[in-house]
């Protein structure tokens, strides 16, 4: 992975990225998260996990220890220091510290711009599209933006440029913090490849094939013996007529180095630190040319496959929506001809009406007209009773009960 991150320019923790130690823990929480996987799927997972991890939910290697040896561990319970901290990963090893307390809102922007990145183009890998060479290749930073801050730092000797070097590199994310305090820049992209200015560049004419340099020969940049830079991309907020002025912010980060640089008394005669606004047509004054037309090959080269794998999805998305909307009129002729079946092969019928069954009641045709309800109907049409049950009796039933008294005398005479 190192490379990869190296080219990508994530690669820096004094700058505020992923440092070697952090990389690793990365790397070692993806094999505990997959311990089967095989060495390409565990690339591909790892961009996938930490592209979609929820920060600043902490990565940890193992839960950590309750070892109260009085060294100050990272606790946001505790310590209200790191509860503002953006990417927390954490140590292992007692006492447990936060690996990236540098990662500011610029850098956290652009390690998560990577590992997106780095997510699809693994996904396009492994489906047989790409193949692993575009992984490493190098994103172009300077046809990236338009606006750039120069940091030119100067000393008059070898050894005193490598000290003067270390300690600007370290206050960087410094300016880095000022610049993203400012409510019209979104994003301050630090490249953190350190380029040494070369004295026979800057009388070399543009030829960097940006059409927005008109200008002839460049103007020497830099007179000292020893010089260094270091660019910084500017994202600025959309707005028309903008007129931002970063002097003050500039300003009082110079002064902070070149303070601090006396404090530790490591500033020496001939040591110097400036800053410059530069646009991006300008560069060509700072860095070699045959560099930017790389940088402007690769740049074409990540668009190019931008453009296709961003028109194989469409094309993937008119597939699958063509295909949904095949499916959803097929079931609906389904269920229309399945509807006309069956209104056309069933006829209405009229159930038989069954005529009222009643039962006469014992009581009431011993009782005669005394009695409550002349009979029970059975049936779903049976009629209404009437409360009077007169009405439901036989009106014969007193001459049928005479008549069986005297069939019965009859038959007695006749025994005996």
């Amino acid at each position: 992975f190192s490379p990869s991150f190296t080219e990508h320019g994530i690669y820096s923790n004094s700058l505020g990225y992923f440092g070697g130690v952090t990389w690793a823990m990365l790397v070692a929480r993806t094999c505990q998260l997959y311990p089967n996987a095989t060495a390409s799927t565990l690339v591909h997972k790892f961009f996938l996990v930490f592209s979609r991890w929820k920060w600043p939910n902490p990565v940890l290697l193992k839960h950590p220890d309750n070892v109260n040896l009085r060294f100050p561990v990272w606790d946001p319970r505790v310590n209200a220091s790191d509860r503002y901290h953006l990417m927390p990963i954490i140590t292992p090893a007692y006492p447990q510290q936060n690996s990236t307390f540098n990662v500011s809102e610029s850098t956290k922007k652009v390690i998560l711009n990577e590992f997106n990145r780095g997510m699809v183009t693994t996904d396009e890998i492994m489906i047989g599209r790409a193949t692993w060479d575009r992984l490493f290749e190098a994103p172009s930073f300077f046809y990236k933006y338009r606006h750039f801050i120069v940091l030119l730092v100067t000393s008059q000797t070898g050894d005193d440029q490598l000290e003067w070097c270390g300690l600007v590199e370290s206050k960087i994310r410094l300016l880095v913090g000022n610049l993203e305090r400012n409510q019209h820049i979104s994003l301050a992209h630090v490249n953190p490849t350190c380029f040494d200015y070369k004295k026979g560049a800057a009388n070399t004419p543009n030829n960097s094939g940006n059409d927005d340099d008109k200008s002839g020969a460049n103007p020497p940049v830099c007179s000292a013996p020893f010089c260094s830079m270091w660019f910084i991309g500017l994202e600025f907020e959309r707005t028309e007529n903008l007129n931002v002025d970063l002097t003050e912010s500039i300003q009082n980060f110079t002064e902070h180095v070149i303070q601090h640089g006396v404090n530790i008394k490591m500033l020496k005669d001939g040591m110097n630190i400036e800053a410059r606004h530069v646009k991006r047509k300008s560069l060509s004054q700072y860095l070699d040319t045959d560099f930017l037309k790389r940088e402007r090959k690769s740049m074409d080269q990540h668009n190019s496959f931008s453009n296709a794998l961003l028109a194989n999805r469409k094309r993937i998305s008119g597939e699958m929506l063509t295909q949904k909307k095949a499916r959803l009129s097929e079931s609906q002729t389904e269920e229309n001809s399945n509807a006309s079946s069956d209104a056309g092969g069933t006829t209405p019928t009229s159930q038989p009406t069954t005529a009222p069954n009643f039962t006469p009641d014992a009581k009431s045709s011993n009782n005669g007209g005394n009695g409550n309800g002349g009979g029970t109907a059975s049936g779903s049409n049976s009629p209404r009773s009437n409360s009077n049950g007169s009405n439901n009796q036989n009106p014969n039933s007193n001459g049928n009960s005479t008549a069986t008294a005297t069939a019965a005398a009859t038959a007695e005479v006749a025994c005996s």
